[in-house]
């Protein structure tokens, strides 16, 4: 679900979005909102955010990327959690990469301000080493 330009809560656009990876569906559905703004001289905001560092347990399963990003790891790292960061990371990374190329091809990169931004570093459990801090602290870890 979305906001549309009438500030009222909208269905995505396209059909059958179920068991569809949330990154995907974001990327897609920013991707429509940037092909729709192409040759329009009004500026827009398009405000992306993925949930992808973010755990969501379900089913004993906290970590989730589709299979053929974490096959991508199979044999570079060790540990399932691992390999799964990674995959949901470039993923999104992925994803990103193609809303560029989106911005791009409706020649609106060059009149395009991108802002990436994280929130404050690992879980309390993690490391950001050789920083310090993490959820919530005061640092960025």
């Amino acid at each position: 679900m979305h906001y549309d330009e009438g500030n009222n809560l909208a269905s995505w656009s396209g059909a059958g979005v179920n068991g569809t990876y949330s990154s995907d569906l974001f990327t897609n559905e920013a991707m429509h909102r940037i092909g729709e703004a192409e040759g329009s001289s009004q500026p827009f905001y398009l405000y992306l955010a993925y949930q992808t560092a973010h755990p969501s347990c379900s089913g004993g399963r906290c970590l989730q990327a589709p299979c053929s990003s974490v096959d991508t790891y199979a044999s570079h790292l060790i540990g399932d959690e691992r390999k799964l960061y990674a995959a949901m990371l470039s993923h999104m990374d992925a994803g990103l990469g193609m809303i560029v190329d989106k911005l791009r091809e409706t020649g609106q990169a060059s009149n395009t301000l991108l802002v990436f931004m994280s929130d404050n570093g690992p879980a309390p459990s993690g490391s950001a080493a050789p920083y310090r801090g993490g959820k919530g602290s005061f640092w960025e870890g």
